[in-house]
């Protein structure tokens, strides 16, 4: 009997034990699935706090510019690099161009210069960065953040003028000048599209726009163009007239030319005035209207030469648009109103043109002045204050958003 007894007490004691053993065994597992979380947690919390000190980097540069400039405007540049355009102070004609690499938050290249006048346009083309500014002078720009070559459009004599918009553009890449200009003959005023070297040579006609009566409803002048980055097509804003009699005024329209055949394509639907290009076309948008009957939620775009079209899920989202360089997102925001008359408050929609459809949509406390949008990705970059009084306003920080 006390051997079953001992038999059975053993039995029990063995049981105990491997119990305790698949017990340890899975605490242990348990304590390294904690440790392998804990350890996930932390390296996210590193990789937030190296983003975070990223930005105070960067911020930090931004201040520093501040301290003594007025920040102008901010300009992407690839994947990485950031322009930031200010005035000095003590002296309003110069600009100071910094160019910032965002990853490192370190400055690539600083320069000034007391001829270049703003606004301007700039573009990221193959080779140089393309600026435009309003003093008819156009700079390019190598990737090594120097000055390749200026081109002043004031000693160009057969350029003339045409209203207050710029009248050209160029083809850097054909180192040739597209412009257009008013020509008076035996049927009257003419509007002609002509091209010629950069230094003004080897003028030819590319099209006339004919004020006559088998041109009427048809494009009949220019008011903005610009050569899309694989220089097939100009782009343009321009009118047209319904009838040539005496006070008549003209109708306003957009579209494309197609440089191969000289064939235009006209579009008379609601107003779009502004435009955002990249590199494979551009989009037509209405900007900042006065009447917001003046606002459509259609925007029309081009992909090359191929026309399409976008609804947008909001009518002020057309105010304030900026496109990816690849063309696959918008960006679109709207000045709210402001919070007890002092904080600002912009709503922000961002759109896929891939998928056709509205992918996000937020609100920040900021007053955005300039959104710019990274190519091949949606990382945004803002310039903005946090204030709505037009004092306070100048203060501007930068402020990077990862659109994913």
């Amino acid at each position: 009997m006390k051997r079953k007894i001992y038999a059975v007490m053993m039995v029990l004691l063995m049981l105990l034990i491997s119990c305790e053993t698949e017990k340890s065994s899975i605490n242990g597992i348990g304590d390294k699935t904690s440790q392998m979380s804990n350890k996930r947690d932390l390296e996210n919390d590193n990789t937030q706090q190296a983003n975070d000190l990223d930005m105070l980097d960067l911020n930090k540069l931004v201040k520093d510019i501040q301290n003594s400039n007025r920040i102008e405007t901010i300009h992407t540049i690839k994947d990485n690099a950031l322009l930031i355009i200010s005035r000095k102070e003590k002296s309003l004609d110069e600009m100071v161009f910094t160019f910032i690499d965002i990853n490192e938050s370190k400055v690539l290249a600083e320069w000034s210069n007391n001829s270049v006048q703003r606004p301007f346009e700039i573009y990221n083309y193959e080779d140089e960065i393309i600026i435009y500014d309003s003093a008819s002078c156009i700079y390019s720009i190598d990737y090594n953040f120097n000055i390749k070559y200026v081109i002043d459009m004031n000693t160009n004599e057969q350029l003339g003028t045409y209203g207050t918009e710029r009248n050209y553009c160029i083809l850097p890449k054909q180192k040739k000048v597209v412009f257009y200009k008013s020509v008076i003959d035996e049927n009257g005023f003419n509007c002609i599209l002509f091209a010629c070297d950069y230094d003004g040579n080897n003028e030819e006609e590319i099209l006339k726009l004919e004020q006559s009566e088998k041109n009427v409803g048809l494009l009949n002048g220019f008011k903005s163009i610009i050569a899309s980055y694989d220089e097939t097509c100009i782009y343009f804003v321009g009118f047209f007239m319904n009838t040539f009699r005496a006070g008549e005024e003209g109708k306003d329209c957009f579209g494309v030319i197609r440089l191969n055949d000289k064939s235009i394509q006209v579009e008379k639907s609601k107003v779009q005035q502004c435009w955002e290009l990249f590199q494979k076309g551009i989009i037509f948008f209405n900007g900042s209207q006065e009447f917001e009957e003046d606002l459509s939620m259609e925007i029309i775009y081009f992909l090359g030469n191929e026309r399409r079209t976008f609804f947008l899920a909001e009518k002020h989202d057309s105010e304030f648009v900026t496109v990816s360089e690849d063309g696959l997102y918008l960006y679109c925001y709207q000045r709210m109103e402001y919070i007890d008359n002092k904080t600002a408050l912009t709503k922000v929609n961002v759109y896929s043109l891939a998928n056709e459809g509205l992918e996000s949509s937020f609100q920040i406390p900021f007053y955005i002045q300039k959104a710019a949008m990274f190519p091949n990705s949606k990382k945004c970059i803002l310039i903005y204050s946090r204030y709505a009084d037009e004092e306070e306003r100048n203060k501007m920080e930068i402020e990077i958003i990862n659109l994913d």
